[in-house]
This record gives C-alpha cells, sequence and structure tokens, in this order.
C-alpha cells in the first residue's frame, strides 16, 4: 500500500515539476503532436472509458487498480522515462517539448479528476499547488471530457507492438548494465533486425528517444551474438558500448563531443540561445 501510494505521489510530483510556467499559448494540436503523444492520450482515452464503467459497477478496486498502472507502467517507466530528455535538455521553444507539455497538462487533468475521490487531499495540495492558477477545491470540479480524437485504436494496436520491441531492447540493455559493459543506456548503441511491418511503424520514430540510448539503427542483417525475446518473434537486438565522448549536460554519447565545452551540438545551441 505504501509503495502504491509513493508511485501515484511520485507521478503527480513529475508533472507538477515539469508543468511548471505553463502557459496556454503552449498548447498543442492534436494533429501536431508526436506519435508517442497520440499513443498516450489514446491510453488516457482508454482508462477514462475504463474509470467511468467501473464507478458504475461501483468496482472501485478496479478503478484504482488501472490507476496504478497507469502510473506506473505507462508514464512512470515508460512515457516520462522517454520524455525527460527532451523536458530537461532541449531549447524551450523546441516545439518537441511545447508538445511534451501539452500532453502532461492533459494528464495531469485527468490523473486528478480520477484520483479525486481516492486521494483526496493528496490530489487537492497538487491541485492547488503553486505550479497552477487554480482558485477552487479539485472536488468542485467535474470531470474533464476526452475527444474523440485520442480514440485511435489502431494507433494502440501499433504501439503496442512497438513497446513489445522495445521491451527486446532494454532486456538486452539491462544484460551488458549486469556484465558491467555498460553503465546507463546512453552508454549504449543497438542495432536491431525487425519485420517489415515493425519497419514501418518505426519509420517515423526517434529510436533513441524510444530506447533511451545514445544511437540506435535498423539493419537487414546481425551478425555474432544477438539477443531476442520468446514470444517477439522476427526482432534480434546486438548491443555495444557507444563510441565517442560524453556530452556533460545531457550524457549522450557522440563523436559529436568533441569541442572544449564537451557538449553535443544540440546542448550547444540550447546554451548559446539561453
Amino acid at each position: 500500500q505504501i509503495d502504491s501510494y509513493r508511485r501515484i505521489r511520485n507521478t503527480l510530483r513529475f508533472l507538477i515539476g515539469n508543468l511548471k510556467g505553463f502557459e496556454d499559448k503552449e498548447e498543442t494540436d492534436y494533429k501536431n503532436l508526436p506519435d508517442l503523444e497520440k499513443y498516450i492520450l489514446f491510453r488516457v482515452w482508454e482508462i477514462d472509458k475504463i474509470i467511468e464503467s467501473s464507478i458504475k459497477e461501483n468496482n472501485y478496486h478496479k478503478l484504482y487498480k488501472e490507476l496504478l498502472i497507469f502510473c506506473s507502467n505507462d508514464l512512470s517507466s515508460f512515457y516520462f522515462d522517454i520524455r525527460k530528455d527532451c523536458l530537461y535538455c532541449d531549447d524551450k521553444t523546441s516545439q518537441k517539448r511545447k508538445s511534451c507539455r501539452s500532453t502532461l497538462k492533459i494528464i495531469f487533468d485527468f490523473l486528478t479528476a480520477w484520483l479525486a475521490p481516492i486521494l483526496c487531499f493528496t490530489v487537492e495540495e497538487a491541485w492547488l499547488s503553486n505550479n497552477f492558477n487554480h482558485k477552487e477545491s479539485i472536488h468542485l470540479r467535474t470531470f474533464p471530457k476526452t475527444d474523440k480524437k485520442w480514440s485511435d485504436k489502431n494507433l494502440g494496436a501499433k504501439w503496442k507492438e512497438i513497446i513489445n520491441i522495445r521491451k527486446v531492447v532494454t532486456s538486452a540493455i539491462e544484460i551488458e548494465r549486469e556484465k558491467k559493459i555498460i553503465g546507463s543506456s546512453l552508454e549504449a548503441s543497438t542495432e536491431l533486425t525487425v519485420s517489415k511491418k515493425i519497419k514501418n511503424y518505426l519509420n517515423d520514430i526517434n529510436l533513441n528517444d524510444l530506447f533511451i540510448v545514445s544511437s540506435a539503427k535498423i539493419v537487414d542483417k546481425l551478425s555474432g551474438d544477438t539477443f531476442s525475446l520468446d514470444g517477439i518473434n522476427d526482432t534480434e537486438v546486438k548491443i555495444k558500448k557507444s563510441d565517442g565522448s560524453k556530452c556533460e549536460r545531457c550524457w549522450i554519447i557522440s563523436k559529436e563531443v568533441n569541442n572544449n565545452q564537451n557538449l553535443c551540438n544540440r546542448c550547444q545551441g540550447v546554451i548559446r540561445n539561453e
């Protein structure tokens, strides 16, 4: 129980911290959001339906369990983990960062509404925190409504397959970490083979972000020792230590980090613009 509460509280803390200074002008239209953000909004839509049916059935255990899974699996160990780099290191004016913060605001609005009847005081404290201009109690709110655009089931199915591919890569990285070949996942460079269908899915997705590595690419064939997981077909992964130097700001390892400041090109640009 204590661990479950801590997970939910940490999720709210992450949202509050990363929404500091959020302005309405940062809000991004659904059509302009990256694929990952669209998938997270699909999950919000999906969970909202489960919450609605759970309340009608008076099944509050199911409601609480779904919210805990959402906070732990969908947010903390997936979406937040992937987007930390963008939130902490991208330029404040970058569209990717605005899209992420716009999505975080939606998540915060829904999550606080869903949790308000269960964690009354914690959610009230989060809702009235200094980062927002809320004057009234959260318990005087009506539940926010999902947008029909978020209900893209094909997108949901596509991302479930992408998440399976990510699972293969992260499992392979964990083995290399246990062997002390690499430390953090950002020290890893990964090559993978996937089916033609998955390759099409991954075409427009930044693989470095998805796998939280310094370098990732899809190849036609791998040689030597490869890693795969039972039940996830046509996917093999090879992990090696990244070539290059470590950026002092974002910790990505790249050959472009060879300047006096020990910064990658992105971080140099961000610092110049500050």
